[in-house]
């Protein structure tokens, strides 16, 4: 797990602006192609990688996590809050999310991820391990944080998924 965060920690991140179901979006003159109003650091590492570097952590996460399903996508995240949305893209109907911190002598405080579940909310926090959940299904959204946080996320990732994976900013069960 170590040699996982350490690869995440040195990731070098670049804006994204594709990733709609985690904040406000606008209609581009770019084909018309949706796009997030503020960029987010949050990279995706599928099939092979692109690197060696995101090989290693395909590796890694196929052995910490066997059942996860292929094909396998990392989504990685620096200082990520994502708005309420489902993982419509996800073939699985579970997901796996780990959080750590930027710099382990300086925790984050905040952002814990909740899911919306039909028995009630269920608030992940926990960091260093890995929380299964069920991103395809469930709403989902987390909450502002302080300092420098990570997290991963592990999925069997349909391509050309469903559309329309941000929902409402309304409460709960006014889906």
């Amino acid at each position: 797990m170590d040699e996982l965060q350490a690869l995440v920690r040195s990731h070098p991140f670049w804006k994204n602006h594709l990733g709609t179901n985690l904040g406000e979006s606008y209609k581009s003159q770019w084909k018309g192609k949706r796009m997030l109003v503020t960029p987010v650091l949050s990279n995706s590492v599928h099939g092979k990688g692109r690197t060696k570097t995101q090989a290693r952590m395909l590796e890694l996460v196929r052995e910490l996590l066997p059942d996860v399903g292929e094909p396998l996508m990392l989504t990685l995240n620096k200082n990520v809050t994502c708005d309420r949305h489902r993982d419509n893209a996800n073939a699985s109907d579970h997901s796996y999310i780990m959080f750590f911190d930027g710099d382990p002598s300086n925790p984050y405080f905040g952002g814990e991820l909740i899911v919306q579940e039909p028995d009630g909310d269920r608030v992940l926090s926990e960091r260093n391990v890995w929380h299964r959940f069920c991103g395809r299904d469930h709403v989902h959204y987390n909450l502002p944080h302080n300092g420098t946080k990570f997290s991963i996320v592990a999925n069997s990732q349909t391509h050309g998924g469903r559309k329309g994976a941000r929902v409402s900013s309304a409460p709960a069960g006014h889906l």
